[in-house]
């Protein structure tokens, strides 16, 4: 039986996350043990009707484990799929490259299937990890916002067109783990989660160590989030005053964008998904509003100095070079 507690938090999440009415969702499903508590809890949901895995291929027994996960997900009504990392054995940025195959399988996926919504199984101790992760990379205070409940491709293009939802975010490890024993339910343990030459096993390894550290590292999440909504709210508006978005996907500004707008602006033109370079944007503002500037390029997008009906605009393109080669 199912403990009401964990289920009505979960489908109350995914209520207040307003996700589409009559449209199927897609679970991430890995066979761990917080994706085996939420595809459990959700699988008389009559929206989450996928399941979807991806096989790593990065070690020995992935495989038959991928099969396994697959089986248990078809056992409780799932449309499920194997989705396999074609690789060539990195040795490098072993984490970092499976993170981006894997939403890049899931995304395809998703859009394959005509899902818009990918649910995860993130948790309280995964934002705690992450926050702590970008801490060491001295990351400003929208790395410091953590992980949404609900993001539009977190990763790009990986996730183009699709939404991830983590309805599990504010909920221990723990309580899952506890949760699927009391259901008699298994999982499998990826010895990876052991491996200290990876960074979120440290960070995991340093909060289980220093307690202490959690609650700090959690507290200013909700205010951060309020704070970047709001700032979305303030683009929003500056959007409407001084751009247009031309329907064959350039924009014109009549203003120089703030520094943070300016960048979505040039990764939404140029098409690139990387982590925002801000002394890259510092220094592209700084040419934008010198009285010399005609033209730049950045991450894929050029921009142009012209006339637009009577006055001057900024015009954001594709860069032909990134285009051509």
């Amino acid at each position: 039986m199912l403990s009401p507690n964990l289920e009505d938090h979960v489908r109350k999440r995914l209520t207040a996350q307003a996700l589409p009415a009559g449209a199927s969702l897609a679970i991430a499903f890995s066979g761990g043990g917080d994706s085996t508590a939420l595809l459990h809890i959700l699988k008389d949901h009559p929206q989450v009707t996928h399941a979807f895995i991806v096989d790593h291929g990065l070690r020995r027994g992935s495989k038959r484990e991928a099969q396994q996960a697959k089986k248990t997900a078809q056992e409780l009504g799932y449309q499920t799929k194997v989705l396999t990392w074609r690789h060539d054995n990195p040795t490098t940025g072993v984490q970092e490259k499976a993170r981006r195959a894997r939403y890049g399988l899931l995304g395809t996926a998703c859009r394959d299937a005509g899902i818009t919504h990918l649910l995860t199984a993130h948790t309280e101790d995964d934002q705690a990890e992450t926050l702590l992760m970008r801490y060491a990379r001295n990351t400003g205070w929208r790395g410091a916002a953590g992980m949404a409940e609900l993001s539009y491709a977190p990763l790009w293009p990986e996730l183009a067109c699709v939404y991830v939802s983590r309805p599990l975010l504010g909920i221990r490890r723990d309580a899952l783990r506890s949760y699927n024993r009391a259901q008699g339910v298994s999982w499998i343990e990826d010895p990876s989660n052991e491996n200290r030459a990876f960074t979120r096993i440290r960070a995991r390894d340093e909060l289980q160590n220093r307690t202490y550290l959690r609650d700090p590292v959690l507290e200013a999440v909700p205010e951060l989030r309020a704070g970047l909504s709001r700032e979305k709210h303030i683009f929003f508006n500056w959007m409407k005053s001084y751009s247009e978005v031309n329907s064959h996907g350039y924009i014109f500004c009549q203003a120089v964008p703030p520094s943070a707008f300016l960048a979505k602006i040039v990764r939404a033109v140029g098409g690139t998904g990387n982590p925002t370079d801000w002394p890259a944007i510092s220094s592209l503002r700084q040419k934008l509003l010198s009285p010399e500037f005609s033209s730049a390029t950045l991450w894929g997008a050029q921009i142009s100095l012209i006339s637009h009906g009577d006055e001057a605009a900024y015009l954001f393109t594709r860069d032909p070079v990134a285009v051509k080669g």
